[in-house]
């Protein structure tokens, strides 16, 4: 699988993470910072969702 198709699948993991979490918990803090669309929070939660992805990947 090339890096690119990794990232491609990643970031439709983190799409669908979020969906779900929104409608589990609306009040969630990591609903309120893509919510809010501050460039900040938004790469924040990007990058550290990012690097779970990653570690769970390549277990």
């Amino acid at each position: 699988m090339s890096d690119k198709t990794k990232e491609m699948n990643l970031s439709g993991l983190i799409s669908r993470m979020y969906a779900w979490i929104s409608i589990q918990n609306p009040q969630s803090p990591i609903v309120k910072v893509m919510d809010d669309e501050t460039r900040a929070g938004n790469r924040l939660l990007e990058q550290a969702l990012y690097i779970l992805l990653a570690w769970a990947y390549n277990t």
